[in-house]
């Protein structure tokens, strides 16, 4: 009986059920030569399994995933559920999502299911248990797929199912009505509640909600699609399926708890459709899936070109040499799948406009050889990639999605947004730098690693907070702040301090705060004597005892003359707490903060250029690659055998444009 080929996989999204069952000879034959050694299947096809209510067919399917086995190409399956079909939301229509003025979905898209309906998640778990019976022992099938992009479209319901299913869920964190007026404060503008039944939704308000009501109704939506999600994998999992994961989008988009979407998965999947000029957020993706898991990510889409059905602004022609340089990095940093949306472009319905692999009618479409030719690398590197994964980065930098949902609705100041300043001000300096990092949720743990930050966590949880302070005191250097532990769990601000246990556990204070917009007061680093700027929020801070000392002053506006960060010694380590968000010249803080905690670069390079460290227990090495696109140098710390050319690497590497090495030391 034929094998499925190993990892590392170069794949994409297959509608067999969209083709004539012929169409599958053409599509094997381009596949093969594109390089292409796994195809997605089923994710909307679920009318074509279940045309009828009960009345099943996977025939067609069982004879697709044959065929791909017999030609060497490997299969993600994956459950229908975001397609409900037209039968299904006829005959049950409670099933179907409400837009914020109460009116159902009608049938015609996708992600018309609501996530809390009892209903919809009983015929999900029965098509996923079905399905899980036809496949779940297929051996063409290597990993699994449930649904499509929780939260794409829909990222909140309104309906009757989701009211009674949200009094239910603050029932079970609140306990009781008092405890919950108390914790919001709801005596303001008569927001006190009497009973469950009286706390809305956030629909339509004169002006605007209660900030802790719009706070949880998010976290509410997140948790609904993770149960939602979770009980299909029980359901795969019993039957015995492997690798099975769900695919997320970067959370701009969809604002879903992927620490909690992805908790109980056996692995971490993204959809990521970034242009080259964004590629700097891309790797920011990459870097919050590889902590995740003891495993491999998956990138389940991408293109190779234009996206989102030819909609206004995701029109281009991607950079010469991008596509094959993004499909590098997505896999150096820590991943084993990288697929493309989609296979051969749709010749009806939605999206016909997209970007495939190939036309409609067979013939590639441009950046399809720069697919063939990272497949051809990918095979090549193949046994150093499977042999070696990404240790442990030096940095961590904390990423909390609740503190998005919490700023996304008070920004603080004009302008901000949680995941843009994130990136900007936090981890692409990091990425400009050549330092490896790694984006850590609230709950993983920080221990081994010399440096974090912890940036713009308007809710800081207690017990990560606890963990922070035992790694601080065995040695770590600690960034915390602007903008972190400035609310509660509640998204209320606290009454007795500003940043509350932050506040309390470290030997300062906050004297008083004021918005830096409009003002952007100059500051003296007190470590360096180098100026700076203070940006987007301004705490002054009072220290509390020795072992605290002035970090920086602020120069100019109402705190001039007073203090704007403090460094904190703790047990062994060190903790800086900023009351602003720096900005200075070739950003010299940040250059200095690393320093003082002992990080260094992977190597010296020039700008645009990454080295990604690989080890091993065999084999070790490093991943170089363009992720600007203006090509450069990187002084490699060993030399090695490139494997994409074959050519030796004595230290110093030339990189083309977009350029990518693979580079294998000797033992």
């Amino acid at each position: 009986m034929p094998t499925p080929p190993l990892p590392p996989y170069l794949g994409a999204a297959y509608y067999p059920e969209a083709w004539p069952e012929e169409t599958i000879e053409q599509d094997i034959q381009r596949a093969k030569e594109l390089g292409i050694n796994c195809f997605r299947v089923a994710e909307f096809a679920w009318s074509r399994m279940e045309r009828r209510e009960g009345q099943y067919d996977f025939g067609w399917l069982h004879r697709v995933c044959d065929r791909l086995l017999e030609a060497g190409i490997a299969v993600m399956m994956c459950t229908p559920t975001p397609t409900p079909p037209a039968w299904l939301t006829r005959k049950y229509p409670e099933v179907l999502a409400c837009s914020a003025d109460g009116r159902p979905y009608g049938h015609g898209g996708r992600r018309h299911g609501c996530p809390t309906s009892p209903k919809f998640r009983e015929l999900c778990r029965g098509i996923a248990g079905k399905m899980a019976e036809e496949f779940a022992k297929d051996p063409a099938v290597v990993s699994w797929q449930i649904d499509n992009e929780y939260g794409c479209h829909l990222s909140q319901c309104f309906c009757p199912n989701c009211l009674e299913g949200w009094c239910e869920w603050l029932r079970r964190r609140y306990g009781t009505l008092d405890a919950l007026n108390e914790a919001w404060g709801t005596e303001l503008w008569s927001q006190y509640y009497t009973d469950w039944e009286e706390i809305p939704q956030p629909v339509q308000a004169g002006a605007g909600h209660h900030p802790s009501l719009v706070h949880h109704y998010r976290w509410f939506m997140s948790d609904m699609y993770a149960e939602q999600c979770r009980e299909q994998y029980e359901v795969l999992k019993a039957a015995g399926a492997v690798n099975v994961t769900t695919d997320g989008m970067p959370n701009p988009w969809h604002r879903l708890d992927y620490e909690e979407m992805y908790r109980d998965l056996d692995l971490v999947a993204n959809n990521c459709y970034f242009p080259p000029s964004e590629y700097a957020g891309m790797i920011a993706e990459c870097d919050w899936m590889r902590p995740v898991k003891d495993a491999p990510y998956y990138f389940t889409e991408s293109a190779v070109g234009y996206t989102g059905g030819g909609s206004v602004g995701s029109l281009y022609l991607a950079n010469p040499g991008s596509i094959r340089a993004r499909g590098w990095f997505m896999m150096a940093l820590g991943g084993e799948a990288v697929m493309y949306w989609l296979w051969r472009g749709h010749w009806s319905g939605q999206e016909m406009n997209h970007g495939c692999l190939i036309h409609q009618w067979g013939e590639p479409t441009p950046g399809s050889e720069e697919v063939a030719q990272l497949g051809s690398e990918l095979e090549a590197a193949s046994e150093f990639m499977r042999a070696t994964r990404v240790p442990q980065s030096p940095v961590g930098i904390h990423f909390h999605t609740p503190s998005g949902w919490m700023l996304d609705y008070e920004t603080q100041v004009p302008g901000f947004h949680y995941d843009t300043y994130w990136n900007r001000y936090f981890h692409k300096p990091l990425v400009e730098m050549n330092v490896m990092r790694d984006a850590l949720f609230a709950g993983h743990s920080v221990a081994g690693y010399q440096l974090l930050f912890t940036p713009f966590m308007a809710w800081l949880p207690d017990e990560t907070l606890s963990a922070v302070l035992d790694a601080v005191a065995q040695g770590m250097t600690w960034v915390v702040g602007p903008l972190t532990s400035i609310r509660s769990e509640h998204g209320t601000v606290y009454r007795d301090c500003a940043l509350g246990a932050l506040e309390r556990a470290l030997p300062f204070r906050v004297a008083r705060r004021f918005p830096a917009s409009g003002v952007d007061p100059r500051i003296i680093w007190a470590d360096t004597c180098t100026q700076g700027t203070a940006g987007v929020w301004c705490d002054v801070l009072e220290p509390q005892g020795p072992k605290v000392k002035p970090l920086a002053v602020y120069e100019s506006g109402p705190g001039a003359g007073e203090i704007g960060a403090v460094e904190i010694s703790h047990g062994q380590g060190t903790i800086k707490v900023l009351g602003f968000l720096p900005s200075d010249p070739n950003d010299h803080w940040l250059h200095t903060v690393l320093w003082a905690a002992g990080v260094r670069p992977v190597c010296a390079t020039t700008p645009g250029i990454c080295v990604v460290p690989r080890v091993g227990e065999a084999t070790h090495g490093w991943i170089a690659f363009d992720w600007k696109g203006e090509g450069g140098h990187a002084v490699l710390p060993e030399g090695g055998v490139d494997l994409l050319t074959g050519d030796p690497v004595p230290g110093v590497l030339s990189m083309e444009r977009y350029g990518v090495a693979v580079v294998e030391c000797p033992q």
